[in-house]
């Protein structure tokens, strides 16, 4: 986990983004994807530079949603916190830190998949109702405001 350079600069980013899109917008942003190099070895994770720039949160499986019309403007979609899997991939925020570190009104676990794409709906995205299962997850897409389709994975349980 990258640490909180200044949590007062994402801050004032994101509301100079929240008035730049205005009343009655609504912004989701899905964080980078990992890249995996072979079998089970991935590459240096990189968070998405405008995801980073709002946020200044830096670990993978994550969506932001901004929504300057709502009460809680700024929701984070992030990994719970997960003591077996840090031990090889490094400490999470999880919904505690996404909140109390990175300043998110709200969070909520991404590895719910369908809870996801329901708040995505309910923000305005157009959620694609088919879902897909694989033994290596589950998988669901929602269309952002300006007509990019996102795919959405939750790891097998």
């Amino acid at each position: 986990m990258t640490a909180v350079i200044n949590a007062e600069i994402f801050g004032d980013r994101r509301r100079r983004f929240l008035n730049a899109i205005g009343s009655g917008a609504v912004a989701i942003m899905p964080s980078a994807p990992v890249s995996v190099r072979s079998g089970d070895v991935e590459f240096i994770y990189r968070q998405d530079n405008d995801f980073y720039y709002l946020t200044g949160f830096a670990e993978p499986e994550s969506v932001a949603l901004f929504a300057p019309d709502e009460k809680e403007q700024f929701i984070l979609f992030v990994r719970p916190r997960d003591k077996e899997r840090e031990t090889w991939t490094g400490r999470r925020a999880g919904l505690e830190g996404a909140v109390a570190d990175y300043g998110g009104d709200r969070a909520f676990p991404i590895d719910d998949l369908d809870g996801v794409l329901e708040n995505l709906s309910a923000a305005g995205a157009s959620v694609d109702p088919r879902r897909e299962d694989y033994d290596y997850g589950r998988g669901g897409w929602f269309t952002d405001p300006e007509g990019n389709r996102v795919e959405l994975w939750q790891p097998p349980a």
